[in-house]
C-alpha cells in the first residue's frame, strides 16, 4: 500500500532528501499541487533529539466531498485579543476546555487541530501523482491560503462546541498596535486552557514586547524593539512586497519540490513571532518555533489570525492584486470540518472573504 512503501527506508531517504535539498524543480505539465492523505508517513526535517510521533489525520472510509463556502446570515467579525472582555474570555477557555475534552481520535480534537500543522509543515504527506515528492506549505505561494482555510475550519470546530454559536470569532493577536505587543492577556494569565507550559519564560508577562523583524537576536529595549517593528511592517508592505512572489512566495506546482521560496509575511513577522514566543531551551524551539508543536499552543490561532488580516490589509492597497494562476486556484487542502466530516477545499475559494464569514 502507499502507506508502507512511505515508511521504507528507501522511500524516507527520498523524503528527507528532498526536505533538505528542495530545490524548485518545475515540470513541463504545469499542475495543482494536491496532497495524498492515503500516503501519510511519519514527519520529516524533525529534531534528532525529539521522539517521532504519527501526525497522520484519522483515515476516512469515503472520498471527501469538495466544500464550496457560502456567505453567512451574518458574518463572524474577529476582534483584537488584547481587548478582549472578560466573558469573552470565558467563552474562549470554554470552547478550547471542550476541544480539548475530546477523545484524540476524534478529528476535531485539540490533538487533530495541533497535528494538523505537523502533518501539514513538516511534510508528513506527499503529492497526488507524484508520489515520491513531499507536499509542504510553507515557504510558498500556498502559505496564507493554506492557514486561512485552517483557521475557518478550527474556529468553525469550536463554535460547534459552543451549541452552534454562529457569532463566536477567534481573536487576531495584533502585535503590529505599540499597545498590544505582549502576548494577549487571555492566552498569558486568563486561564490554563489557553496556555503553553513550553513557551520562553522572559517573554511573558504585559511588558513583553514582541520581536517581528530577525528572530535571532538579543532582546533589544523596548522603544528600539518598537521601532524595528515599524519598519518590519513597512518593509513587508510596501518596500519588499512590489511582486505578488514578494508577498506570497514562489509558485509551487504538482512535481516541484516543497519550499521554493516564501514570501516576506512568512518569513517576518511570521515566523519571528513563533519564533520569539516559543522556548529558546527546548528541542526545537517548541511550541510556537517548530512546525510540529506551534499549533500545542492555543496563541498560535489569534497569531494566524494577525497574519490573515495583513493579508487582508495587503488587498486594500492600490496596486495589490490576486494570483490568477489556476495551478494556485485550483490546489487544495483537505480539513475535517465541525461535523467530523472530511472534505476538500481549494484554494481560490479563500480568497474571497465574505463568503468565509
Amino acid at each position: 500500500s502507499p502507506y508502507k512503501l512511505a515508511k521504507g527506508e528507501f522511500n524516507f531517504v527520498l523524503l528527507l532528501l528532498s526536505c533538505l535539498l528542495h530545490p524548485h524543480h518545475h515540470v513541463a505539465w504545469a499542475a495543482p499541487v494536491v496532497p495524498d492523505l492515503s500516503s501519510c508517513h511519519m514527519p520529516v526535517c524533525f529534531p534528532a533529539a525529539e521522539p517521532l510521533f504519527d501526525c497522520c489525520a484519522p483515515a476516512a472510509s469515503y472520498e471527501p466531498r469538495l466544500f464550496r463556502p457560502s456567505a453567512p446570515s451574518s458574518p463572524r467579525i474577529r476582534r483584537p485579543a488584547h481587548n478582549a472582555s472578560s466573558s469573552y474570555a470565558a467563552i474562549l477557555a470554554r470552547a478550547y476546555s471542550l476541544m480539548k475534552a475530546l477523545p484524540s481520535d476524534d478529528p476535531r480534537s485539540f490533538t487533530h487541530q495541533a497535528n494538523i500543522h505537523c502533518a501539514y509543515c513538516n511534510s508528513a504527506y506527499n503529492q497526488l501523482n507524484s508520489p515520491s515528492i513531499l507536499f509542504q506549505v510553507h515557504e510558498s505561494w500556498l502559505f496564507l491560503p493554506f492557514h486561512r482555510w485552517y483557521l475557518y475550519f478550527h474556529e468553525r470546530i469550536l463554535a460547534k462546541l459552543l451549541g452552534d454559536d454562529d457569532t463566536f470569532a477567534l481573536p487576531f493577536w495584533n502585535y503590529d498596535d505599540h499597545s498590544a505587543t505582549s502576548i494577549p492577556w487571555i492566552f498569558d494569565s486568563y486561564n490554563d486552557t489557553l496556555v503553553s507550559s513550553v513557551r520562553d519564560p522572559l517573554h511573558r508577562g504585559p511588558d513583553a514586547t514582541a520581536r517581528i523583524d530577525n528572530p535571532y537576536v538579543e532582546d533589544r529595549p523596548r522603544q528600539q524593539q518598537l521601532h524595528e517593528n515599524d519598519y518590519t511592517l513597512y518593509r513587508m508592505f510596501v518596500g519588499d512586497s512590489s511582486s505578488q512572489e514578494d508577498f506570497f512566495g514562489l509558485p509551487y506546482r504538482q512535481g516541484d519540490y516543497p519550499m521554493p521560496g516564501g514570501g516576506c509575511v512568512e518569513m517576518m513577522p511570521h515566523k519571528s513571532v513563533q519564533i520569539w514566543v516559543g522556548s529558546k531551551t527546548s528541542v526545537g524551539l517548541k511550541d510556537m518555533g517548530s512546525f510540529y508543536a506551534a499549533a500545542r499552543d492555543p496563541v498560535f490561532y489569534a497569531h494566524h489570525a494577525e497574519i490573515d488580516r495583513m493579508w487582508q490589509l495587503w488587498r486594500t492597497f492600490p496596486n495589490y492584486e490576486d494570483i490568477t494562476d489556476d495551478d494556485y486556484l485550483n490546489s487544495e487542502f483537505l480539513f475535517y470540518n465541525e461535523d467530523a466530516e472530511l472534505v476538500r477545499v481549494k484554494v481560490g475559494d479563500a480568497l474571497n472573504t465574505s463568503l468565509l464569514g
